[in-house]
């Protein structure tokens, strides 16, 4: 386990411990709190309900991240099959003696157990019978007399084979190339990288299982003697594969004892260049990686909606301080002390974060498969990659883990409202008066506040982005907690939470999603929480104006709405927790919906004007006279097919590795001056579009990259040795899916594939898919792939929205949460209003004012929390896709609207029964009814 969940769990066991020594020392007091646990009935089980559907939120998101990052490592160990070491030129063909010398080498018999001679390219291929193609496709050159150690091919149709048995042009498809190309068995096929190409015959599909899983996606697995115009008639490879004793991590170990050994062989060759690395490590390495982004989504989500059942927590208690204040009186009076009375609030609420982080589990489980599978579909459509199934990863520190931040998050919540809840006059209460005005304590209170203050700003000083939003928050409120005797509350709390707000947005609005990714997710985070904190603190405090303006607006209706309104204005703590609940997570669905809106395409601007895009892994594009009198502009793109080790230090999204596919487009110097693609997130030196294209004219170590973190450092190798780039934006969509330069800036790569990008314009009135098909099917020969900007930006997008319905399938549970509340608040208004309930009726007020009036008070509770989160989601939203993501500020209203529409319809259906109830108290019992 690691560090952090041995403290997790650590701090779980110190916490209920001690609750526990402290029950067995003070029986009386924990029977009291059993008994009101178990005496509570539909009560304590909407508060248990609601918090497990906190421990079911965090334990989704546990278990999901963990399952993502399984998955993922899998199938680096799957991609890479018996191979752990490998020998390469960075792209230089070398004579394939080297790989006879190394198999040869007695020195390296214990330790490798296997050495192959290879090819590793990326090309283009074409189905001459089936008239598709495709570019891009990973070939797997390999020798088949070597096969052996690498394991066999399992193929479709249930054969194994080591490529030995092949017809003399035979090779294997993966199944997912085999889809692209509508192909089969027999058919013949064209391959081409760069100025070469050969032809070859299907012997047959593989499926995803040992060598045939390299890749992981479009691949072509071919003995070197089928290929032999790509490999020089077998002379010359660029890879030497090494397999080592052991499968997995042990695999990795004996590789990394080998290492020292396999490099003092490889020097000893004499051959200059070649360079020795640990590939599956570095794949399972990245991959690891690659899942940290992911991780932080869904711990961020899932503690929002723990950040919401805390809100539960606060409100609960206060409640049940309120309607037990006279019995807790008589304790106190009795010789209780105050410390025992706040142990028995947390041993209550102690009881209810265990049972309710417990029961969670087991739905947390099965909805962490949901989501884990959803991603996984995802991310396997944005990589292009074909997707390899979910593994469902329960460890159990993780499960420890989840049970122990559901259950304690919650008691230390309640700790902290039970001593707020505790201070009261003995004599007041028995006698159910309102606490007296409060005397003295001044200097406790400046003392306290100075220590607040204090902290916040010793927060802020060492915490980074996050710890600059809690501490400046902090002392924001110490300060104003000061000056509670010179100012008026409602001026306090309003300024207060205005600063607040505006803090938080000035810190979001600063903090770049680039290197400090899990940074970013953080102040996202605690941002949510204290904005909606200090729009409630806006809004409790200007509730009274509410009044004031149903009353002007419409007199018969504010008298209605009189006693509601006055009960909320009453107690603006207690509102402001209720609408908390809402707004927190109500906030983040809004976020993710201006995120999802910011996505809606605008083909006319992302796309340049442009309709067509044309991939071909040759250099030169030619098309008819017939296709290009539709065609009114052309751009021309030349792109090199890298494939090589690949090193983005600082970005976790990115299959990088030892053999990483990246195109890398060469834009001309007019190009940069009028450039073909449009910008999303760039770095902050840059004021707009056209000083990045400027900047990247004169430094040809600037990039623009669609996968890799604005400012990143990348590291790439090219025989001369390796290469750097710094990334100074993304563009709007990952269309172009690698590198973006000048001419200057990969001139080193001459032995990278070439090929090229067409860019093209359609003529008014042609149909641009039946251009794009057009295209295809006059150039397949040569490998060519047409797409309309529409069809891939869709493609796209789809993935996106499968990541972002994770998102808002975790926030949803927040709102069943924050639903649960306002059940609790109108179980709880039958008892503990009924002598007001009673006072109303004996006036003359009817059963269906009585139910109308605790029906608006929810909606309008339920309404306050919607503008508080959505006021709030609006303002980080903007932020985030203007500031962040460089991209224009647009609503997805069909989610928004649907989050909305549920809450007002699911508050209704909670709170009218409740409300009947209370309506049918007669009016003589409700005055009568004592403790």
């Amino acid at each position: 386990m690691s560090a952090w969940s041995w403290f997790v769990i650590g701090t779980f066991l110190a916490i209920y411990g001690v609750l526990a020594l402290l029950a067995l020392r003070r029986p009386l007091l924990a029977r009291l709190a059993f008994r009101e646990a178990w005496r509570g009935g539909l009560q304590t089980g909407l508060v248990v309900a609601g918090l497990a559907l906190a421990g079911m939120g965090i334990t989704a998101g546990l278990v999901a991240a963990d399952s993502t990052e399984a998955s993922v490592t899998q199938n680096a160990y799957l991609s890479m099959g018996e191979v752990d070491l490998t020998v390469t030129g960075n792209g230089a063909l070398f004579d394939a003696s080297v790989a006879d010398r190394l198999a040869a080498d007695r020195n390296l018999a214990t330790g490798i157990d296997g050495v192959q001679g290879g090819l590793d390219l990326v090309g283009a291929v074409a189905d001459l019978d089936q008239r598709a193609s495709d570019t891009a496709v990973r070939l797997y050159g390999f020798d088949a007399s070597r096969q052996r150690p690498f394991g066999a091919f399992h193929l479709v149709d249930g054969r194994r084979t080591y490529g030995d048995d092949l017809p003399p042009a035979g090779v294997l498809v993966s199944r997912d190339l085999a889809d692209a190309l509508h192909a089969q068995a027999g058919d013949r096929l064209r391959i081409s990288a760069g100025a070469s190409s050969a032809e070859v015959l299907v012997a047959g599909l593989v499926k995803l299982e040992g060598p045939g899983a390299f890749g992981l996606g479009r691949t072509l697995f071919a003995p070197l003697g089928s290929i032999p115009s790509l490999a020089a008639a077998g002379n010359q490879i660029n890879v030497v594969r090494l397999s080592t004793p052991g499968d997995g991590l042990a695999g990795i170990a004996a590789g990394r004892r080998s290492l020292p050994a396999v490099r003092e062989a490889v020097a000893g060759l004499g051959v200059p260049g070649l360079e020795v690395n640990e590939a599956k490590a570095a794949q399972v390495r990245q991959a690891e990686r690659s899942t940290q982004s992911a991780r932080a989504t869904l711990v961020t989500m899932s503690l929002l909606v723990v950040a919401a059942a805390a809100t539960v927590v606060v409100h609960l208690t206060l409640m049940l301080a309120e309607e037990r204040r006279r019995r807790l009186g008589t304790l106190r009076a009795l010789g209780l002390s105050r410390s025992g009375l706040v142990f028995l609030s947390v041993l209550e609420s102690a009881l209810y974060s265990l049972a309710g982080a417990v029961v969670g589990v087991l739905p947390g489980l099965a909805l962490a498969r949901y989501l884990g599978q959803v991603a996984a579909e995802a991310g396997a459509a944005l990589s292009g990659s074909e997707s390899t199934g979910y593994q469902l990863a329960v460890r159990p520190e993780t499960v420890a883990v989840a049970v122990s931040l559901a259950a304690m998050l919650t008691v230390v919540t309640m700790a902290a409202a039970a001593l707020r809840t505790a201070r009261f006059a003995i004599s007041a209460a028995i006698r159910d008066l309102p606490e007296p005005a409060s005397k003295g304590g001044r200097r406790w209170r400046l003392l306290a506040a100075g220590l607040l203050a204090a902290a916040g700003f010793a927060i802020a000083l060492a915490g980074g982005g996050a710890g600059r939003v809690l501490g400046a928050t902090l002392m924001i409120v110490g300060a104003t907690w000061a000056g509670r005797r010179w100012i008026e509350d409602r001026a306090r709390y309003t300024l207060a939470g205005t600063l607040i707000l505006a803090w938080a947005l000035v810190v979001q609005a600063t903090t770049p999603l680039s290197s400090e990714d899990n940074a970013a997710f953080a102040v996202f985070f605690v941002g949510i929480v204290v904005s909606v904190f200090g729009l409630s603190l806006v809004v409790a405090a200007n509730l009274a104006l509410v009044d004031r303006f149903l009353a002007l607006v419409s007199p018969r209706l504010g008298a209605t709405l009189r006693a509601p309104v006055a009960y909320m204005t009453r107690r603006p703590l207690r509102t402001g927790l209720t609408t908390g609940a809402f707004g927190i997570v109500l906030a983040a669905i809004t976020v993710f919906a201006v995120v999802g809106g910011s996505y809606q395409p605008d083909y006319a601007r992302d796309s340049a004007g442009f309709d067509v895009i044309v991939r071909s892994a040759q250099p030169a594009i030619t098309l008819s006279p017939a296709l290009q009198a539709q065609i009114a502009r052309a751009e021309v793109i030349p792109t090199r097919l890298y494939l090589g080790r690949f090193l983005a230090p600082n970005s976790t999204g990115y299959a990088g590795g030892d053999s990483t596919y990246v195109p890398l487009y060469t834009l001309s110097e007019a190009q940069l001056a009028n450039p073909p693609l449009h910008l999303s997130t760039r770095s902050q030196r840059f004021p707009d579009d056209a000083s990045v294209w400027r900047a990247m004219r004169e430094d040809p170590g600037l990039v623009v990259a669609a996968t890799t973190h604005v400012d990143d450092t990348i590291t790439m190798w090219t025989p001369t040795g390796p290469v750097h780039f710094t990334v100074v934006a993304q563009p709007v969509y990952a269309i172009f899916n690698g590198l973006i330069g000048s001419p200057r800036s990969f001139s080193g790569f001459d032995l990278a594939v070439s090929g090229s990008t067409l860019l093209l314009a359609a003529r008014p009135g042609v149909d641009r898919e039946g251009l794009a098909r057009a295209i295809e099917s006059e150039l397949f020969e040569q490998g060519v792939t047409a797409h309309t900007f529409r069809s891939e930006v869709s493609g796209y997008l789809a993935a996106i929205k499968a990541i972002l319905a994770v998102i808002d399938t975790l926030m949803r549970l927040g709102l069943a949460i924050g639903l649960l509340t306002l059940g609790i608040a109108g179980l709880r208004a039958v008892v503990e209003r009924r002598r007001p309930i009673g006072v109303l009726r004996a006036l003359g007020f009817s059963p269906r004012r009585v139910v109308g009036g605790l029906v608006v008070e929810a909606i309008l509770t339920a309404a306050i929390g919607i503008a508080v989160g959505v006021t709030a989601g609006l303002l980080l939203g903007y932020l985030v896709v203007t500031s962040t993501y460089n991209r224009e500020f647009n609503v997805d209203g069909g989610a928004l609207a649907s989050a909305i529409v549920l809450v007002l319809a699911a508050t209704l259906a909670v709170t009218i029964g409740p409300a009947m109830r209370a309506s049918r108290l007669p009016a003589a019992d409700a005055l009568r009814l004592m403790d």
